[in-house]
Parts: structure tokens; sequence; C-alpha cells
């Protein structure tokens, strides 16, 4: 059953697998762009390995099944509860 407290979680799991994996791209870009220091790898190679490495975790993370207790749950508060938070 598809529900929008299933996607939510699902997306959030998602969101931060995405952007922690990706953490070691980033500080190599961003240390390319600060100090010029070379790239260990091209552009292009960079996006293909992430593709590879990452495609098959990630639509496993999306399609994952519904908790047991996801209708028991009160609604989130649109104002509070978001997808990126400082929690």
């Amino acid at each position: 059953m598809w529900t929008g407290r299933l996607i939510y979680d699902n997306l959030k799991k998602l969101l931060a697998y995405t952007l922690t994996s990706n953490v070691a791209e980033m500080a190599a870009m961003m240390m390319y762009i600060i100090a010029a220091i070379p790239l260990p790898m091209g552009a292009l190679a960079i996006l293909f390995v992430d593709l590879g490495t990452d495609l098959l975790p990630a639509i496993s993370l999306a399609l994952e099944s519904t908790e047991t207790n996801v209708m028991t749950r009160t609604p989130r508060d649109l104002k509070q509860q978001r997808l990126f938070t400082n929690q």
C-alpha cells in the first residue's frame, strides 16, 4: 500500500543516503576548485562511478516496504517536519 507517509519516510532515507555517500566526491571537487589540486579522475568518470555504485542501493531504499506502525502515527506537522532538518 502506497501512502504519503511511506513515500515521505523512504524519500527522507534516500536523501540522507545520497548526501552522505557523496561526501568524498564533493570534497574532491571542492579541493579542486579552492586549492587547484588536480582531480584523480575526470568529471565524467566520477559520474559513471557514482551511478554504478549508488543506483541499486538508492532504488532499494526507495522501494522499502511499509513499517507496521506507519498509520498509527499522527500526521506530520508541515511547518516542523521537513525533509531536511537540523536534528
